[in-house]
Order: structure tokens, then C-alpha cells, then sequence
């Protein structure tokens, strides 16, 4: 699981500790490269795009409408969707 990296939900506003998930731009299981946008995200304040850590397939941990805490795992990015899904279910079992 060394290869999957997670897409982490960025500090948008300092002032807030939660962002909303407004929409995925890439769809669950499809592939994605470094730096493109993957979801967009909203504090009280500001809307920011979470762009990709690096190339794979994307697995969303998270579903539209979510309030997600910031540094909180929202998907993951791996080699495959199986390794991507893994991951996720590995971070929910440690929660």
C-alpha cells in the first residue's frame, strides 16, 4: 500500500477546521496525473480546487455534500482501484 497516496484535504481559510465537499471533478475510478483537479471544496468564506498529489486512480472516500475535516482523508490515489480502495478501508479501520 506504499504506492497509494492520499488526497488529503487542504487548509483553505485558517479560520475554519472543516470545508464542504462541493463536487468531484474526476470521477470515482478514473485515472488522474499530478496537479489536476480532482474536487472542489468550500469554507464560510472561500472555494478552492483539490488538485491530484500524483498520477493513478482516484478512489473517493467521501461523498458530495460532506463536511470534511481539514488534514481528514477524503480518497486515495493508487496503482489500481483495488490498491486505491485498500488503503481507504485501511485509514476507516485505524479511525
Amino acid at each position: 500500500m506504499s504506492l497509494v497516496t492520499p488526497l488529503v484535504v487542504p487548509q483553505v481559510n485558517v479560520n475554519d477546521d472543516t470545508v464542504l465537499l462541493v463536487a468531484w471533478s474526476a470521477a470515482d475510478g478514473s485515472s488522474v496525473t499530478a496537479a489536476s483537479v480532482v474536487c472542489d471544496v468550500e469554507t464560510t468564506k472561500a472555494a478552492s480546487e483539490v488538485t491530484a498529489p500524483a498520477d493513478g486512480v482516484l478512489v473517493h472516500g467521501a461523498t458530495v455534500g460532506s463536511h470534511v475535516k481539514v488534514g481528514a482523508t477524503i480518497g486515495a490515489i493508487g496503482p489500481t482501484r483495488e490498491a486505491a480502495a485498500a488503503y481507504l478501508a485501511s485509514v476507516a479501520n485505524q479511525s
